[in-house]
C-alpha cells in the first residue's frame, strides 16, 4: 500500500515538473535576425506585434501600388486645373484693358466739353462748374493710369484670394462708376458759392464794403467803374435790389445784404421769434440770391440783442450764409457763429458814421491797415458817397495802402483771426 502511494506521488511530481517546463518554454526568448543580419532577441509578444506591423506594411504597399496605377489620370486632371487660373487671369486682363480704353474715351469727351464751356461766353457759375468737371476728368484719368500700370497686383486668380478690385464682365457695367465716384458731392454753402475768385499776394488783406445808398450817393454806373475791388452792401428794401445785386456780382464785386435800421428794430420788437426771423431771411434769399450773408446796420443793434441774433444765426447756418458784425462793445456773435460752423467776421471800422471828412477817413483806413497786419485781415464799411469814395481812392496812393492787399469780403472773412 505504501509502495502504491509512493508511485502515485512520483507520477504527480513528474507531471508537475513537465507542466512547469512547458510553461517556461512558452515564455522563453526567441532569437531572430533584423534587416542587417544581426541577432535580435524578441519575446513571443514582440513577435506577434512584429507580425502585425508586417501586415500593416503589406497593406501600405498594396495601397501605394493601387495609387501608382491611378496617378496618370490624376496628373492629367491636375494639369487641366492648372491651366484654368492662367485662362482666368488672361480674361481679367482683357477686361481691364477694355475698361481703361472706354474710360479714356469718356475722359477725353468730358475734357472737350469742359474746355468749350470755359472758353465760350459763360457766366462765372457755368465756368466754375466747367472747371470742376475738367478737374474731375483729370483726376479720373490719373486713377485709370494707375490701374493700367498696376493691374497685375489688383486682379486675382482662382486660388481663393480676395481681390482689391474686381472688374465686371458685364459690358453694360464696363464704364459704371465706382462706389466712391457714384456718391453725390455735398452742395456748396451760399457763402462759398457766391464768393468770387481771389488770388492773395501774401500781404495782409483789407476788405472795403460800400453801402449803396442809391440817390444819396454815387450812381451804380459810377460804382461799377471803381478801380479797386470793393464789396457792396445792398438793402433788401431797395426797389431794384434784384437787378443791382446781379450787376455788381457779374462785374466782379461781391455783395452782402444790409439789414436797414427800421427792419432791425422790427426784428428786435418781435423778440427774435423764429418764424419772423425765417420769413425775413427767406425774403432776402429770394431777392438777393448772390449774397454772401447779412450785415447788421452800423448802429449794431442786432448784435446787442442775444435773443435776436441767436435765432438769426441759426437760420443763416442752415444755408451756409455768413453774418457780419462790428468790433464795438461786447460782441458774442463770432463765438456763436463758430459753434454753428458758419462764416462770420467783425468789421473793424465804420468810415463815415459821424459825417467824417476825407482826412479822417484816410486815418481810419491807415488804422485798419495796421489792424490787418495784426489779424491777417480787416474790414471797413462806409457809405458810397462822393466824399467817402474819393477819400478811399486818395488813400490807395499812400504807403500805408501799399502794406495791404485790397480783397473781396469773403477772402478777408476767411483770413481774419
Amino acid at each position: 500500500m505504501s509502495a502504491v502511494k509512493l508511485l502515485a506521488g512520483f507520477i504527480i511530481g513528474l507531471i508537475a515538473c513537465i507542466i512547469i517546463l512547458i510553461l517556461i518554454s512558452i515564455r522563453a526568448p526567441i532569437t531572430i535576425e533584423n534587416a542587417q543580419g544581426n541577432p535580435v532577441v524578441r519575446t513571443e509578444d514582440t513577435v506577434v506585434a512584429r507580425a502585425d506591423d508586417q501586415d500593416n506594411i503589406e497593406q501600405n504597399e498594396n495601397k501605394e501600388s493601387f495609387k501608382a496605377t491611378e496617378d496618370p489620370a490624376e496628373d492629367e486632371i491636375s494639369e487641366e486645373e492648372a491651366e484654368i487660373p492662367e485662362e482666368t487671369s488672361q480674361a481679367e486682363t482683357e477686361l481691364s484693358e477694355e475698361y481703361v480704353s472706354n474710360t479714356d474715351v469718356a475722359s477725353a469727351e468730358t475734357e472737350e466739353i469742359a474746355e468749350e464751356a470755359i472758353t465760350d461766353e459763360a457766366t462765372p457759375e457755368e465756368a466754375a462748374s466747367a472747371r470742376v468737371l475738367l478737374d474731375t476728368s483729370n483726376s479720373n484719368t490719373s486713377s485709370i493710369s494707375q490701374l493700367q500700370t498696376g493691374q497685375s497686383s489688383l486682379l486675382t486668380d482662382r486660388t481663393g484670394q480676395t481681390s482689391r478690385l474686381r472688374l465686371s464682365a458685364d459690358p453694360d457695367q464696363t464704364n459704371a462708376p465706382s462706389r466712391d465716384e457714384d456718391q453725390t458731392p455735398a452742395p456748396l454753402s451760399a457763402f462759398a458759392k457766391n464768393a468770387l475768385e481771389f488770388t492773395p499776394n501774401g500781404k495782409p488783406l483789407l476788405a472795403i464794403v460800400l453801402i449803396d445808398v442809391e440817390s444819396d450817393g454815387l450812381s451804380q454806373a459810377e460804382l461799377l467803374k471803381l478801380p479797386f475791388k470793393a464789396s457792396f452792401a445792398l438793402s433788401v428794401a431797395s426797389s431794384n435790389v434784384q437787378f443791382a445785386q446781379r450787376d455788381y456780382w457779374t462785374s466782379g464785386f461781391e455783395i452782402v445784404s444790409l439789414i436797414p435800421e427800421d427792419q432791425a428794430d422790427a426784428l428786435i420788437a418781435s423778440g427774435g421769434e423764429e418764424d419772423a426771423v425765417r420769413s425775413y431771411l427767406e425774403l432776402i434769399y429770394q431777392k438777393m440770391p448772390m449774397t454772401l450773408g447779412v450785415v447788421d446796420f452800423p448802429t449794431a443793434n442786432i448784435q446787442k440783442q442775444r435773443r435776436v441774433f441767436i435765432p438769426l444765426l441759426s437760420v443763416l447756418a442752415e444755408t451756409g450764409h455768413g453774418f457780419f458784425s462790428y468790433a464795438v462793445g461786447i460782441n458774442n456773435t463770432g463765438r456763436e457763429a463758430a459753434n454753428l460752423g458758419m462764416p462770420s467776421a467783425s468789421i473793424t471800422r465804420v468810415l463815415d458814421q459821424n459825417g467824417e471828412d476825407g482826412q479822417a477817413i484816410q486815418n481810419y483806413l491807415s488804422n485798419a491797415a495796421r489792424a490787418a497786419d495784426r489779424q491777417g485781415a480787416s474790414i471797413v464799411i462806409g457809405r458810397a458817397t462822393q466824399t467817402t469814395v474819393s477819400a478811399i481812392q486818395a488813400w490807395l496812393e499812400t504807403s500805408s495802402a501799399a502794406s495791404v492787399q485790397i480783397a473781396p469780403l469773403s477772402a478777408a472773412t476767411l483770413l481774419q483771426r
